[in-house]
């Protein structure tokens, strides 16, 4: 209740756009929500009751490596990766 409170206040005062500040919260949200879907989905098929700590790094490495692909992929899909590092960052890394 107070994250609202707050929006309006901060509309009446500012005069912030909040259409543009929730379409931009959405960029960044759902793509965690996806990365977080996914890997709960993963986490039946590969399971994380392992006792040997190797295979259990090796799983999170998994994890992180499957995670960070769906995350990086969906912002760099979206734009909203290029709207905060912009466009030169995005040719460093193609190079």
């Amino acid at each position: 209740i107070s994250f609202i409170t707050n929006l309006v206040v901060i509309h009446k005062t500012v005069k912030l756009d909040l259409k543009d500040l929730f379409k931009k919260v959405f960029k960044f949200v759902y793509p965690l929500i996806l990365m977080i879907l996914v890997l709960n989905v993963i986490k039946y098929i590969i399971p994380f009751n392992i006792n040997n700590k190797f295979d259990s790094i090796l799983i999170i490495c998994i994890y992180a490596f499957i995670g960070a692909s769906i995350y990086l992929g969906l912002t760099l899909y979206n734009g909203t990766f290029k709207e905060i590092f912009g466009n030169r960052f995005l040719k460093k890394i193609k190079k």
